[in-house]
């Protein structure tokens, strides 16, 4: 996996200095997002793969699904990845890291909340606003519901997960009453 964020680092951030110059993160975003759900199509990803199919067939192919759904832009660095050889790779991984870089632009955070229940929204409210003051940047906030927690919530921001569950605790205990 490191290799593949490592191949994809380059281009995430030169097409993030591209659209920033534009100013269409957001729409560079979305035709990245496209292009990676397109690479993950089964039959573009052997398309791709088949040494037989030519360097030119299979940009004439991206092209065509790219047509009118993307920026020009976006368009222009498929046919690079795919003349590197790159696309089927890199794609999902470029999208990822150029969205990351277009979060931090924006003094943005990603956070998911895992709930044993719905949070009503006055919950969501001051959780969301307890979040932004511990990472001083807005974030948007993503939840789901998963009853085995019992109670409590279980976030995760990036690399760091904060467990407040009560199934968490419950482990937590076990550990210590094991040593």
């Amino acid at each position: 996996m490191a290799e593949i964020a490592t191949l994809a680092r380059p281009y995430a951030e030169a097409a993030f200095r591209v659209a920033s110059g534009r100013k269409a993160l957001g729409e560079w975003l979305d035709g990245l997002q496209l292009l990676a759900g397109l690479v993950n199509d089964p039959r573009l990803k052997a398309a791709l793969d088949d040494p037989k199919q030519g360097r030119g067939e299979k940009q004439k192919l991206v092209a065509a699904l790219l047509a009118g759904k993307t920026a020009d832009d976006v368009a222009r660095l498929a046919d690079l990845l795919v003349e590197n050889g790159r696309l089927s790779a890199i794609a999902g991984e470029l999208a990822r890291q150029f969205e990351l870089l277009k979060l931090e632009a924006e003094s943005t955070v990603d956070a998911h909340v895992v709930s044993a229940y719905a949070l009503s929204d006055a919950e969501a409210r001051d959780l969301t606003a307890l979040l932004e003051s511990r990472y001083g940047r807005k974030v948007n906030v993503t939840s789901t519901i998963d009853p085995e927690l019992i109670g409590g919530v279980r976030i995760a921001v990036g690399d760091e997960v904060i467990d407040a569950s009560v199934r968490g605790r419950l482990a937590s205990m076990a550990l210590t009453l094991q040593r």
